[in-house]
């Protein structure tokens, strides 16, 4: 251990300990060479094998130059006393010191582009020759600088992966939550190592919550799901972290951009925030006197009495239009779509989401059929509707595919609508591919179970749909022909038959 005012290789005169592990600590220190402020990396391992590693790594180190990483600029080591590297001093607040000060999960508008900068970091370094892999990714080493940057920091332990021996060299030094099972030496660590971290970490920063350690999933030791506990995280959102924290690292994203990419359509998603409105306060004027009897209306107002009196007349007209409407007989729907709804083919997929797609799919369903009743039932998402992870147990006999779908929403027809019997009408669900898998051209959406409403139990979808994309699917349906409540559930396949991972849907409709 270093003490205060010590000085290092002649050059770094120690100002204080900013923190200590079992493996190292990190000082404060000055360069009085270059009158700068610098953070110093004591490395406790002193053995000649672990000296040699260390003079490799920290050349490769030095070398690495990416915004949301701090600068290696020196290293050294003092016989029989340790390794150190000399980076950056990052001012700002650690995500650990930030979540103890709020006391309760952080806002996910502002988690989800920190844990973006820090997946770009981690691609950065995945992407050296040979990959660099961080292994020791928490929130406290996560800093937040007064610029609103997220710097990833602490790189005092060997990474250098070796793709031969397909392992890191090093200790396998480990952090309880945040590291996954195979640090702990149940398999060989790689780049989805980081995956399975940053993604505890994001899991730590919307609960508030440290995840159960990854050891003890392996035990069959539940992991309860982010949404659970902040019910704010979005199904989506929520899956992609599962995804990240899968205890088998076949079933995690396989790349880090992949797991970028699902949070940037998490982040594009995201309710953006109103602005605040501001109270503009007028400067008073010159008092004037005037006549109580002789004020009249200003203009402004005379033009809105007008306008106001015009929309309650055009109100009352269509009023009267829509019950005729409403006396004359509704001619008999085809059990077939019409042409005006041609471009939503049974099972198509809409593509990414766009508020005119929007729109488009909520005026399907008065084209095809018209409502027998004025109001629908509100809708309100439930947890049955998405398995939130890969091994869950099959719904069916069969083989899963990498590929993970997350259900997000119902466009039309929600749970509890109402029809007449025999009436047509066309369900879409939006749907989000949150795994690093491309869902292939022909998948099919297939019957489960429940009441089948029509002659068709599978549907086509006709184009492929790449991890992250969101995507609406549309099945034309015909209500039972007797009263009552009915539901069918769908799963999806893909074109060689296997069940898409983690996705049930239902519908739900009163006939009456």
């Amino acid at each position: 251990m270093l003490s205060v005012n010590q000085v290092i290789q002649n050059r770094y005169r120690v100002e204080r300990l900013v923190g200590q592990g079992g493996f190292g600590a990190v000082y404060r220190v000055r360069d009085m060479q270059l009158n700068l402020v610098c953070a110093l990396k004591e490395n406790f391992e002193t053995s000649p094998a672990a000296q040699r590693q260390f003079v490799h790594e920290a050349t490769i180190l030095s070398g690495l130059r990416h915004p949301n990483l701090t600068r290696v600029t020196d290293h050294f080591t003092l016989p029989g006393q340790g390794q150190y590297l000399v980076m950056d001093y990052i001012e700002g607040v650690d995500l650990k010191t930030r979540l103890q000060q709020a006391g309760t999960p952080l806002p996910i508008s502002q988690v989800i582009p920190w844990i973006l900068q820090i997946a770009d970091a981690l691609a950065y370094l995945h992407g050296q020759k040979p990959p660099i892999i961080h292994r020791d990714l928490k929130p406290e080493n996560i800093i937040i600088t007064p610029q609103n940057t997220a710097m990833l920091v602490d790189f005092g332990v060997a990474k250098v992966y070796d793709p031969a021996l397909k392992t890191t060299i090093g200790a396998r030094a480990v952090t309880p939550g945040f590291s996954p099972p195979e640090q702990y030496g149940q398999g060989t660590t790689d780049n989805r190592s980081d995956i399975y971290a940053l993604g505890a970490t994001l899991y730590t920063l919307v609960t508030n919550q440290e995840p159960v350690e990854s050891i003890q999933r392996t035990l069959r030791v539940p992991l309860v799901s982010p949404r659970q506990v902040n019910p704010l995280v979005s199904p989506a959102l929520d899956a992609a972290i599962l995804k990240a924290m899968e205890p088998v690292p076949s079933d995690r994203f396989q790349r880090m951009e992949h797991f970028k990419a699902a949070l940037t359509q998490q982040q594009s998603m995201a309710p953006r925030p109103r602005p605040a409105a501001v109270l503009v306060k007028k400067k008073p004027g010159p008092s004037v006197k005037t006549n109580p009897a002789s004020i009249m209306p200003p203009r402004s107002m005379l033009l809105s009495f007008l306008v106001l009196a015009a929309v309650l007349i055009l109100l009352v007209a269509l009023g009267l239009s829509r019950r005729a409407i409403q006396q004359t007989p509704m001619p008999a729907v085809p059990p077939t779509l019409t042409a005006a709804v041609t471009e939503t083919e049974p099972g198509a997929i809409q593509g990414t989401i766009r508020a005119e797609q929007t729109q488009a799919a909520s005026l399907l369903l008065p084209a095809v059929t018209p409502f027998p009743t004025s109001t629908l039932k509100p809708y309100a998402p439930t947890a049955t509707r998405i398995a939130m992870n890969a091994s869950k147990t099959p719904i069916e006999k069969g083989n899963y595919t990498c590929v993970l779908v997350s259900y997000l929403q119902d466009i039309t027809v929600p749970d509890g609508s109402v029809f007449s019997p025999g009436s047509p009408f066309i369900k879409t669900w939006r749907l989000q591919n949150v795994s690093n898998c491309t869902l292939e051209k022909d998948a099919r959406l297939v019957f489960l179970g429940g009441d089948l409403m029509g002659d068709e139990q599978e549907f086509p979808i006709a184009i492929e749909v790449v991890p992250g994309q969101v995507f609406d699917v549309s099945i034309p349906l015909t209500a039972p022909g007797a009263p009552g409540k009915f539901k069918s559930e769908w799963v999806m396949k893909t074109r060689e038959g296997n069940l898409i991972s983690g996705l049930q849907l239902s519908v739900e409709i009163e006939v009456r």
